[in-house]
């Protein structure tokens, strides 16, 4: 699999912060009980306001969607286009990285894995379906977190952070999932991550 690390730098305009990105998003996707939009797996994403950050315990590694929302991209677009980002916890440090496919086969086993996502985050599964390499993949990430990781505390108002630049981080309860959000800003635009708090499973 390849891997690039998702790479935040706070070069933006006060009125282009992760929170304008993510009220955004709350406006664009429908998150009413009963909801059938099809976008609503970043319900999460739209439940941030007043919620906290308190890291998992141990060495842990999540999945989920990443999708970067610029002003000048319509919201739902941009989501539609999401891809895999892989966000590891370990002795205190985080590290995001996206998942890529390398080959036509590795690109079909991400698009169920997309689609796995999708069904978590809409509490229709209670795990993360993966091929036999990834996951061996995915347990080199917490080792290197810890050794390679950036700094994240827990915070009653969510996590304040820095990478290359800012980032902020909060953990959600939704009607469907408890979930980690991450909002990165890069110069025009803010990535933001949904990651479903359930195990990745080798299948």
């Amino acid at each position: 699999m390849s891997t690039v690390l998702l790479i935040v730098a706070l070069l933006v305009a006060p009125n282009q912060t992760g929170p304008g990105a993510l009220q955004r998003l709350a406006a664009q996707v429908d998150c009413k009980p009963g909801s059938t939009d099809p976008l609503r797996a970043w319900c999460a994403a739209a439940s941030t306001a007043g919620a906290g950050f308190t890291a998992p315990k141990g060495p842990v590694t999540y999945l989920g969607l990443s999708a970067p929302l610029a002003a000048s991209v319509d919201v739902r677009a941009a989501l539609l286009k999401a891809n895999i980002s892989a966000l590891s916890f370990s002795d205190g440090k985080v590290q995001i990285v996206d998942i890529g496919p390398e080959n036509d086969q590795e690109k079909a086993q991400l698009a169920k894995v997309a689609a796995n996502l999708g069904a978590a985050l809409t509490g229709q599964a209670n795990e993360i379906k993966v091929a036999q390499d990834l996951s061996g993949f995915l347990a080199t990430l917490a080792p290197a977190a810890a050794a390679e990781g950036h700094a994240i505390k827990d915070d009653p108002q969510g996590a304040k952070f820095q990478l290359k630049g800012s980032a902020r981080a909060w953990r959600v309860k939704t009607q469907d999932v408890e979930a980690l959000v991450f909002a990165e800003d890069v110069k025009d635009r803010t990535f933001v991550s949904v990651y479903p708090l359930l195990p990745y499973v080798a299948r």
